[in-house]
């Protein structure tokens, strides 16, 4: 699996994974806690996203674990929580035909502004869609929070 996932499995609350492809090619992997021993899946529940910051993932948002890392409060607290992951970081190294690890690869061609401009915006649609509300709580880290306002 991968960092996020075995943390919120070892922490013992419920774990999804979605996979969605931005306009541009990035596959980029999200994760969804949808409930948690303290909170039980249920439809209807507010939608919290949560997006990391600069050289990070979704794992900064439980690593601090249970009755600590914002995730897990907000899920606790009765939300819907999902953990982007941006382009390039260790969840989202996938594009429909550029090589991360390939030489002189376009993959590593992009800015904040690439992961506001097409990133949030595919996640955040995904994640309405997905869940059927039509607006949700965001919350981000460092760049998480400046590629919000592109």
């Amino acid at each position: 699996m991968n960092l996020t996932a075995d943390i919120v499995l070892r922490d013992g609350y419920f774990l999804e994974q979605h996979q969605v492809t931005t306009a541009d090619g990035y596959i980029l992997t999200m994760f969804r806690i949808p409930g948690s021993p303290a909170n039980p899946v249920r439809q209807g529940k507010n939608v919290a996203f949560l997006m990391h910051g600069l050289l990070s993932s979704s794992a900064d948002y439980v690593i601090s674990g249970p009755g600590r890392a914002l995730a897990y409060l907000l899920v606790d607290a009765g939300y819907d929580v999902w953990l982007g992951n941006a382009r390039g970081n260790t969840n989202s190294r996938r594009h429909i035909f550029h090589d991360p690890d390939a030489r002189n690869t376009d993959f590593w061609d992009f800015s904040w502004h690439e992961i506001g401009y097409f990133d949030l915006p595919a996640m955040i649609d995904y994640t309405l869609a997905y869940t059927g509300h039509t607006s949700l709580h965001y919350a981000g880290h460092s760049q998480g929070t400046t590629s919000f306002f592109v």
